[in-house]
């Protein structure tokens, strides 16, 4: 079959010679030059890599006046970003990388999810303008929803409120709060999934108790909230707790890091479920195990996860990337999958306080 020719082309290429003259032994020279190219580019990477090793084993060491400040400065952008209604977040810068979302309900829940988890930071940092204003928002919001049979964003939304009321119950006298708590303990055992814990999609049989297995760290940051709200003397569903606490239990692996769901556990190598994908979320999920009870959990385990944070293993640099960023999973594939549109970092990811996580593994 002959191609007609386009207009202007010309019938025959000219033949391109990429060697004007032969040299006697060019392929040999070329090979043996390539072959030291690529030993001295191995040996450079490696260098690197060992340095970068050393580095990232030291962490840096700052002082309580440099802490302090930093903190400051936290609080002086959530009283500053907070909304005239009290709430924080607006969801109306796009960028196109928004994750999978339907509206109202996404944004409902994640706008109540990032209310909460300011309220309890401001609390915490004694500022009561912009706290108390977040906290009559929560007290007057409707309840987050479910959105379709696959979207359960509104598990966090429950999560996170419910640990915010309960944290707020010993200084508040309002009637309200318990009131709204109780509700979000019901919330949390209604969108438990069929096995316990908490997830986030149901993209199988979207049943009214989701069909896949729960998540690490939707789990850890579902005990972490009824670990609050027991304490506050709410009433606790005890098998609620105990599926929980199992199927977090079950995620561990043996290298101390953890499963993304439990659904991952037939493909463990997976990227999201190797030390690099997991790191962010393993300190979370000890945490909640800890305060359950859990007694397999030593002091060398949680110093094993914490090294995980700063070392080579770890990808201490894959936590890096999304910081000061918008896009949603902006980190290495490989790296900790806990990312949470609500607040980043494996402490926040369970809406924890950093001096009282630090207090209790400390301890």
């Amino acid at each position: 079959m002959t191609i007609p020719l386009r207009h202007g082309q010309s019938a025959a290429r000219p033949r391109i010679s990429w060697r004007a003259t032969p040299v006697r032994g060019g392929a040999a020279l070329r090979r043996r030059e390539g072959l030291i190219c690529i030993c001295l580019i191995i040996t450079f990477l490696t260098s690197v890599g060992r340095a970068e090793e050393t580095a990232t084993t030291q962490p840096a060491h700052y002082t309580k006046a440099q802490i302090d400040q930093s903190i400051g400065r936290g609080v002086e952008f959530l009283v500053k970003d907070q909304q005239p209604a009290g709430f924080w977040g607006t969801g109306l810068e796009t960028h196109g990388t928004e994750v999978y979302s339907m509206v109202p309900g996404t944004l409902d829940s994640f706008r109540i999810g990032t209310s909460a988890l300011c309220v309890i930071a401001l609390r915490e940092m004694g500022e009561r303008t912009a706290h108390d204003k977040g906290l009559e928002y929560l007290l007057t919001v409707p309840d987050a929803r479910r959105d379709t049979g696959d979207l359960i964003y509104n598990t966090w939304a429950h999560i996170y409120l419910l640990q915010a009321m309960a944290e707020e119950m010993p200084h508040n006298p309002d009637p309200r709060i318990r009131k709204v708590a109780q509700r979000e303990i019901q919330d949390l055992v209604r969108f438990s999934t069929y096995m316990g814990g908490w997830n986030y999609y149901d993209f199988e049989a979207q049943t009214q108790h989701p069909s896949m297995g729960p998540t690490s760290f939707g789990t850890a940051a579902g005990l972490v909230a009824l670990y609050e709200a027991r304490q506050a003397g709410l009433d606790v569903p005890e098998k609620l707790t105990r599926q929980a606490v199992r199927r977090l239990e079950e995620m561990r692996l043996p290298n101390g890091v953890y499963l993304y769901g439990s659904d991952y556990k037939y493909i463990p190598r997976l990227p999201a479920n190797r030390p690099k994908g997991a790191v962010g979320r393993t300190q979370t999920a000890n945490y909640a195990l800890k305060l359950w009870g859990w007694d397999k959990l030593d002091r060398q385990k949680l110093r094993e996860s914490l090294d995980l944070l700063t070392t080579r293993a770890g990808c201490s640099k894959c936590l890096s990337p999304p910081i000061r960023r918008s896009m949603p999973r902006s980190s290495s594939p490989l790296c900790c999958r806990t990312r949470s549109r609500m607040a980043r970092g494996g402490i926040s990811r369970c809406g924890i306080s950093t001096s009282r996580t630090g207090r209790h593994l400390r301890s």
